[in-house]
């Protein structure tokens, strides 16, 4: 191509820092699908939603987002992939997150999954360890993020633009890490990601982040103010 458009300077540096070979234009043109979660995000029906997926009205929602692709791994010779748990991984977060919301009133765990995610292998996740405690955005529904965001109380996931959209949307999010995703370039966007996004690089540290956020008020606003301020150094200042 002759130019890519971009969402803003933090996202052009860290292209041209991927692709030093383009010779062409890299703009910074700010995104738009952000403008939908601040608008949107102010008027949306919380309790429709939760309706919509069957979801306790009152209770206190986890929303997990992270991938697991079973074309994806980490193998000894591959350097290239996609920021994936693998199959272990997936199925120990999703077993601790579970394990969380029984310790939350009401707690729930509702699992997105990627489009490209082998969505079988979550499934069965699900119906093996979920315990009555989690469940799948419902296929057919077609519910926007900001939508699944807005019914939700927090956010856990590894490396995801969906934690720009939940802070913008006045959600805590928790970016959790393991090594079996540190596929060449990621550990970096790790970094990056976590000036939107709490870091654990366990589970137990995932677990008592979210724990803490949904039984401290005080907490929870406090990492929202936190994540918000440094949303600018996460798009950059174009955006």
């Amino acid at each position: 191509p002759d130019a890519f458009l971009v969402w803003g300077t933090e996202q052009s540096r860290y292209l041209s820092e991927r692709i030093h070979e383009f010779r062409g234009v890299i703009a910074p043109v700010g995104r738009a699908r952000s403008d939908t979660f601040v608008i949107e995000g102010a008027w949306h029906d919380k309790h429709a939603a939760r309706r919509r997926m069957g979801l306790p009205e009152n209770g206190q929602i986890i929303l997990f987002g992270a991938n697991y692709r079973s074309r994806y791994g980490k193998w000894p010779e591959q350097q290239w992939g996609s920021v994936c748990f693998s199959a272990e991984s997936y199925r120990q977060c999703l077993e601790t997150l579970v394990a969380a919301a029984r310790d939350i009133p009401n707690g729930h765990v509702l699992v997105k999954p990627h489009p490209a995610d082998d969505i079988q292998f979550i499934v069965a996740c699900i119906e093996k360890y979920g315990a009555g405690r989690a469940s799948l955005v419902p296929a057919g529904t077609g519910m926007h993020n900001v939508e699944i965001i807005g019914a939700s109380d927090v956010l856990v996931s590894s490396v995801s633009s969906m934690f720009a959209e939940a802070v913008l949307m006045g959600k805590p999010c928790v970016n959790i890490w393991q090594p079996d995703i540190n596929l060449l370039y990621e550990r970096g966007r790790f970094e990056k990601y976590s000036a939107i996004a709490f870091s654990a690089e366990t589970f137990v540290e995932m677990r008592d982040a979210v724990v803490w956020f949904l039984t401290d008020e005080k907490a929870y606003c406090s990492e929202v103010k936190r994540a918000f301020g440094a949303v600018e150094r996460y798009f950059g200042a174009a955006d």
